[in-house]
């Protein structure tokens, strides 16, 4: 299958590339826009819930402690390393539920682009593309939920929404595990 987000290989002066190349740095532009606003607000989201978690853990660390100090070492030990991992169990919880509410959010907007007046330029885009990346010869399918599909041989592309939102949040996945 041919990555969507991989440059495509086009021959200077192509006037179909000519054609479609403001259409695309636009709907580029509106979809780099919307996920950076998106994943703003995500982070800030985020940031917040993760202070707010962070407080809850070092209040509940500071709880056991307090605890711990009133009675034997070994039972205060056993308490602590319970808080921590309480503490832990919070943040990831937290950091679960902000993922899910990212992925939320991108697919609701997903399943709504069909409506806006720029989706069939988008899948005309899309069509543009997988011919280049297939050949004139491939076959096409429209997608009821939106996108395209296409293949010829073995070869296929799947610019089915769903499954370029599925691969824009696997991206962020992994910009947020590096920043990490």
């Amino acid at each position: 299958m041919t990555d969507p987000l991989a440059p495509a290989r086009t021959r200077p002066g192509d006037p179909t590339v000519d054609a479609l190349a403001s259409v695309r740095r636009a709907l580029l532009d509106d979809a780099r826009r919307q996920a950076a606003a998106v994943i703003e607000a995500a982070r800030a989201d985020g940031d917040e819930r993760r202070c707010a978690a962070h407080r809850d853990a070092e209040e509940a660390v500071a709880r056991a402690r307090r605890r711990a100090e009133l009675t034997a070492a070994a039972r205060a030990d056993r308490e602590v390393a319970v808080a921590r991992r309480e503490a832990h169990t919070i943040l990831l919880a937290t950091d679960a539920a902000i993922w899910d509410e990212l992925a939320g959010r991108v697919r609701r907007a997903v399943t709504e682009m069909p409506d806006d007046p720029r989706y069939s330029a988008l899948v005309d885009a899309l069509e543009q593309l997988a011919r280049r990346q297939l050949g004139a010869e491939a076959t096409l399918d429209r997608c009821p939920d939106g996108g395209i599909t296409a293949a010829v041989g073995d070869r296929s592309v799947d610019y089915r929404l769903g499954a370029l939102a599925d691969r824009v949040l696997d991206l962020i996945a992994d910009d947020v595990e590096a920043s990490r």
